[in-house]
């Protein structure tokens, strides 16, 4: 191949090139779950020192997890990817960082779906094991008709807003049709 160095084994011929991008590749990913678990071991760290304030300032105590940028006044709110100093990070498929029967209100919207059946219910688990008797817990997953909406050749005003809703808050590609999209995120 013209401009394209290549190593000659005795098996074949091997593009040089594309050995180096495909290990440049790994690095790179590599790197990036390196810099996450560093992450993630120092927003749990923070996680013990805010938790144990709010257990022992709060008399009623409201938890919202998987906040994402919608943070709840008056409430704890967590989420896998803290945006804010004011997001505690918490990950619904590790257990809960809260002792048992402690929290009055659980509140989730948009999460479990997300994760398998299993790990939905070990997370429902550790919600009823944290809950304090007659405790609450809120969760709310995507309108299913919404999403078979998007699938019409001509999609109506709901349909079409949800799409730019969910484009605007997430790190969907910016296409001239992202329904494809929006379903499978």
């Amino acid at each position: 191949m013209p401009g394209i160095v290549t190593l000659q084994t005795n098996l074949r011929r091997i593009p040089i090139v594309r050995r180096i991008g495909h290990t440049a590749l790994l690095i790179r990913q590599t790197a990036e779950r390196i810099r996450h678990l560093a992450r993630r071991r120092k927003w749990k760290r923070r996680r013990r020192a805010v938790v144990t304030r709010f257990l022992q300032s709060e008399k009623v105590r409201k938890v919202q997890m998987g906040a994402g940028s919608f943070e709840l006044s008056g409430w704890l709110n967590t989420d896998r990817h803290p945006r804010t100093n004011d997001v505690i990070y918490l990950d619904i498929i590790e257990p809960l960082p809260f002792p048992g029967a402690c929290l009055h209100y659980i509140y989730s919207e948009h999460v479990i779906e997300h994760v398998t059946y299993e790990e939905a219910c070990a997370f429902l688990e550790e919600c009823r094991r944290t809950l304090v008797p007659g405790g609450k817990i809120r969760l709310a997953t995507p309108n299913l008709i919404n999403l078979v909406r998007l699938y019409a050749p001509e999609p109506d005003a709901d349909a079409r807003r949800f799409v730019e809703l969910a484009v605007e808050f997430s790190d969907l590609p910016r296409l001239r049709d992202p329904r494809c999209f929006v379903v499978n995120k």
